[in-house]
């Protein structure tokens, strides 16, 4: 067991000579036998791990190594780190079993028995202990606890131990109390239940009903994981039990009946689901729930599932048959939305790296969710880890670069062998959930997914090796497939793909995610604060399909799948007036039209029943379910819209004021022009530049580094396109409009205005991509004095035409293109003579730096970004994106 952070840490043997110090020992003496890879939160956190060899090592040393740090995880990460490694961390090994020749063990600091002075706060001694726990004093003021497994007696004065008990009276003891009477109460995890003992060890009583939770009709006589006791005044027994489905404190009669309990709040972030056909079953957190509309009683009705039918979460694994169970501490993931498809109600549990990255899919049958799909990330599913017959699937491949399928065949709701597919390339899903349709399609991995056929037993069977992978990009935050199997996605645009992976509309969202939201201004129309999950799809009668986004402020947005922002629901948290849900009642009906949730209220639902109501739930530590109205009122309209030339040339002219005015306000965008520390030779090999921590991020694209000397100018890029270069335009002057491209754009006059708006001479742009499979550097000199009109190059749209003067070229052999893990990396080496600027120390010389990314034909240009320019949101009009805008762009200096 380990405290770390990183994405993923190796774990080596020595397996060198017995005479050679493994400090000292070459790199062949030490062999991988596995490794960690810790969940990546929103924010590096430590967390404990273990890894378990599968087997006996008899080795002189073991060697841990952080091979993968946190970069680019997610897009909190991408933010926080601008692409830069994280630093990563080992902290303490625990060693769980010590063999023969460990030096001897000092068990005091561990497992003891403190006395301290309470007037002076001065210890007066420790007292060795073998594993104390419970410490209770009963009436006669002697204290009690437990010990070993056994509840013994402490004696203050001499720290001798006794046992109070009989051997074998108790399986786990934990809480411990003491009645009015005297008598003895003991928490007792092993058969789940509380033991009453008289003064001299008889067992009178033993409370609730043996065995624990178990899934089916809730039981409410049956106690899980006991842990602290208390008596009250009157006598009841209260028992704080270690559970999440449900969470609860349960109250006890003297004489052993059940009276009452306290059901706890609900996983941080709130869930739940409405069931369609029949609203007063709600689901959430692998239970189900009644609810009473009239009353706004609420009860238990059934556990459906257990982490441990569907092999995943933070659970410890044990043998039992051929399949690998666990009991977690955490409900996380489990499936809780009804699908009712093929005459059957599936319960699934969509995907998601924040919480559970694997899809689960089940049935509900009878009082319970029986297991039929499960799909992800190899490393994510413990049957491939724990059980030997899956495991031998996997052979000597790293689980890390593998996913897998698993549909029933059998009916039996376990994995075997026959059953199981693995893959060689992963399926992560977004950080948030990776929403799945009513016909369980979905994005996952980069592709997008519906099941292939179903098997007898009504498991959904998925072929993802068969899916093509859609357009290189960043996922964003969370997707969702609708109806017609378009795929949205929560990034920067908000983003609609149509089901062959091309952007069919976009709507500005530069302030998604919880830290995105933190960016956002005051509370506006139109604009949306800190989006996070698709929470619910949903078809309204003369709108059409719709999809439903949470927001960390408050809000949550109604959009239609179009891209069209219908409605916004509650109000920003931010918002003078507001009512926070933190009122002192809910009362059954209230209005909630003044009400803002509180941030991070991550996990709701959007629904509507068959009924024709729609349903909110709603919450951050408490699962509200809220009636929403005036949806049925929602209708499109029908009307014309004449653009004009001028419209269109005044609104680029608005948007290129409001961009100046913002980077204005904004920090400035400054980069150094130093040496290279080693001659850069340009081959598409990033290795000269060195540490990768000196790139600067160009949004969450990829990065790119700069330096200069006093004849060339060295500029890299990074793309983390999931792709190589591609670009297959047969123009070479449009080719940032045909594919994938880099792009550099500077000022060569130090003496230009800095707050310009358009071209000046000087200002030039190079645009580097593939042509007819070769590199090729165009260069764009956009003002040169005494060009003839009949010379300058026309790039033309229906509203305009914009005039390069002159287009030049970069020698090939200047030009580096080559492939990496995530994408691909450029290099070139511009000689200053081209440019024909004269570095000047002291003087600011603009420059940006940008990514122009293809489809997933690699045949059209579908986003622009750059590191300063952020008004490059048009890809649809070729003076647009030709033109260029130097007071957007950042400093340079030559050093």
């Amino acid at each position: 067991m380990l405290n770390a952070f990183a994405n993923r840490i190796a774990i080596d043997e020595y397996t060198g000579a017995s005479n050679v110090a493994p400090a000292s020992a070459p790199e062949s003496a030490w062999k991988e036998v596995g490794g960690l890879s810790p969940a990546v939160l929103w924010r590096p956190l430590y967390r404990d791990d273990y890894f378990d060899a599968g087997r006996d090592v008899t080795t002189r040393a073991i060697r841990l190594r952080v091979v993968e740090p946190w970069v680019n995880e997610n897009p909190d990460f991408v933010n926080r780190s601008k692409g830069k490694p994280t630093c990563a961390g080992l902290g303490g090994l625990v060693v769980l079993k010590h063999g023969g020749n460990d030096p001897p063990f000092n068990e005091i600091p561990a497992q003891r028995i403190s006395i301290a002075d309470i007037a002076t706060g001065a210890w007066e001694r420790h007292v060795a202990v073998p594993e104390p726990s419970w410490p209770t004093f009963d009436p006669q003021g002697r204290l009690l606890l437990v010990s070993q497994q056994r509840v013994v007696r402490f004696d203050l004065a001499t720290g001798a131990t006794a046992p109070v008990l009989p051997a074998g009276a108790l399986k786990d003891p934990r809480g411990l109390a003491f009645d009015a009477q005297g008598n003895l109460y003991v928490a007792d995890g092993g058969p789940e239940v509380v033991q009453v003992f008289a003064a001299n060890g008889k067992l009178l009583r033993t409370i609730g009903e043996p065995g624990g939770r178990e899934v089916g009709d809730y039981n409410p006589n049956r106690i899980e994981n006991p842990q602290g006791i208390a008596i009250d005044a009157r006598g009841n027994l209260w028992v704080a039990e270690r559970d999440f489905q449900p969470k609860r404190t349960s109250v006890w009669s003297p004489k052993g009946a059940f009276l009452k309990e306290f059901i706890g709040h609900s996983e941080y972030g709130g869930g739940g689901q409405v069931d369609p056909r029949d609203p007063s079953r709600i689901y959430c957190a692998g239970m189900e729930f009644s609810l009473n509309y009239t009353s706004g009683q609420w009860d238990v009705k059934r556990i459906l599932s257990r982490e441990v039918q569907f092999y995943g979460g933070d659970a410890r694994f044990e043998a039992k048959g051929q399949a690998a169970f666990s009991l977690t501490t955490q409900a996380a993931g489990l499936p809780d939305k009804p699908i009712y498809l093929n005459g059957r109600q599936y319960m699934v549990g969509d995907p998601g790296g924040m919480r559970a990255p694997l899809l689960r899919i089940g049935e509900f049958r009878k009082d319970r969710i029986v297991p039929l799909t499960v799909m992800g990330n190899a490393d994510s599913w413990w049957p491939l880890v724990h059980d030997p017959a899956l495991r031998q699937l996997v052979a000597d491949r790293v689980l890390k670069t593998l996913s897998f399928t698993w549909s029933d065949q059998n009916g039996d709701g376990l994995p075997q062998p026959g059953e199981v597919e693995i893959y060689d390339f992963r399926l992560d899903p977004t950080y948030w959930p990776t929403v799945t349709n009513a016909r369980l399609e979905l994005q996952m991995g980069g592709r997008a997914l519906k099941p292939v056929a179903f098997t007898a037993c009504g498991a959904p069977v998925y072929q993802p090796q068969a899916a093509t992978p859609l357009a290189p990009r960043s996922w964003g935050y969370a997707t969702a497939v609708d109806q017609d199997g378009r795929i949205l996605i929560n990034s920067d645009p908000l983003t609609g793909l149509d089901a062959d992976g091309q952007i069919r509309w976009t709507y500005p969202n530069p302030f998604h995610g919880v830290h995105g939201s933190q960016r956002s201004p005051a509370p506006q129309a139109g604009i949306l604060a800190g989006p996070l999950g698709f929470i619910g799809q949903e078809v309204l009668p003369g709108v059409g399909e719709v999809f439903m986004l949470s927001g960390n402020c408050g809000e949550w947005y109604l959009f239609t799948a179009d891209g069209l922002l219908a409605a916004t629901v509650w109000n920003d948290s931010r918002t003078p007036g507001v009512f926070q849900w933190d009122f002192p009642k809910a009362e059954l009906g209230m209005s909630l039209d003044n009400v803002a949730l509180n941030g991070e209220c991550f996990f709701g639902s959007f629904q509507r029943a068959d009924n024709g109501t729609f349903y909110l739930v709603a919450g951050k530590e408490h699962s509200s379910v809220v009636e929403l109205n005036g949806l049925e009122t929602m209708k499109r309209q029908q009307s014309t819209l004449t653009v004009t030339k001028d419209d269109r040339l005044a609104v680029e002219a608005w948007a290129a004021r409001r961009a100046l005015t913002v980077a204005q306000k904004a920090p400035p965008k400054e980069v150094t022009l130093v040496p290279p520390a080693a001659p850069i030779k340009p081959d598409g090999n990033l290795a000269e530049w060195g540490d990768a921590g000196q790139s600067t991020a160009i949004g969450t694209r990829g990065a790119f580094a700069v330096r200069a000397d006093d004849q060339n100018l060295y500029v890299a890029w990074q793309v983390d396109s999931g792709q190589p270069l591609r670009n297959a335009g047969n123009i070479p002057n449009q080719l940032f409009k045909s594919g994938d491209s880099v792009d550099l754009q500077i000022g060569v006059n130090p003496e230009a205005d800095p707050k310009r708006g358009g071209p000046f001479p000087g200002d030039q742009r190079l645009l580097i991509s593939l042509y007819e499979g070769k590199p090729i550097g165009v260069l764009y000199r956009h003002r040169v004095p005494g060009t003839k009109e009949t010379d300058k190059i026309g790039f033309s749209s229906p509203s305009r035409t914009e005039y390069v003067d002159v287009i030049d070229r970069l020698d090939p052999a200047n030009i580096g293109i080559g492939r990496t893990p995530k994408g691909y990396a450029v290099e070139a080496v511009v000689p200053l003579t081209l440019l024909g600027v004269k570095p000047q120390p002291g003087k600011s010389y603009k420059i940006d730096f940008g990514i122009l990314s293809a489809d997933s034909s690699g045949q059209s240009t579908m986003v622009r970004t750059y590191w300063a320019n952020q008004n490059t949101g048009i890809v649809s009009d070729v003076p647009s994106e030709i033109m260029l805008a130097p007071g957007l762009w950042g400093n340079a200096q030559f050093k």
